[in-house]
């Protein structure tokens, strides 16, 4: 069965490293681990979110496709659904950008923390900036996309140390080597 996804989940999906496991916070459907999954680029995955609803038709699409053992339905707010559980990278997309800073900083996120973030705001992005550059992450990759008459940006981020930001770059991002 083919697995059909947005130009702005393919953006999403080209900022995950290839990794053992990931999590993706507020998966409403699971698309996104699903064609990580296929594409052997994950092997396996937490699909996170606040609502049954699209949390049961997860669970229907990871039955769909096959991946019931290496695809796992949680329910909950942010991150607390794998506080715990081990896992190399966490998807927060399709959000506002304050929604994914105050879900970042429930998280307990702690310098040294080796996971990537890769987080994808639907409106307010330089709000997030902001947050990441004042409480420590470096954004270590980003890419833009338009689908259907949007303009999304794409950030991988890393907790690091303090980041020093010219304000400009709550809007856009620092040039390579600067």
């Amino acid at each position: 069965m083919e697995l059909k996804i947005s130009k702005r989940l393919l953006t999403v999906a080209a900022l995950v490293p290839s990794c053992d496991t990931l999590a993706d916070i507020g998966s409403d459907h699971g698309l996104l681990p699903l064609y990580l999954l296929r594409e052997n680029k994950i092997r396996c995955a937490y699909c996170c979110d606040l609502r049954p609803g699209p949390l049961e038709t997860a669970a229907k699409n990871i039955a769909a496709y096959g991946m019931s053992g290496r695809a796992m339905p949680l329910l909950g707010s942010g991150l607390s659904p794998v506080r715990g559980i081990p896992h190399d990278c966490a998807v927060i997309a399709g959000m506002g950008g304050e929604t994914i800073a105050q879900i970042l900083a429930e998280g307990e996120i702690s310098v040294g923390d080796r996971r990537v973030f890769v987080l994808q705001p639907m409106s307010r992005a330089n709000l997030l900036r902001e947050y990441l550059a004042e409480s420590g992450f470096e954004i270590v990759d980003f890419a833009l996309c338009e689908d259907a008459g949007h303009l999304y940006e794409c950030l991988s981020v890393k907790k690091g140390v303090h980041v020093e930001t010219n304000p400009l770059y709550l809007y856009i991002n620092r040039p390579y080597g600067a």
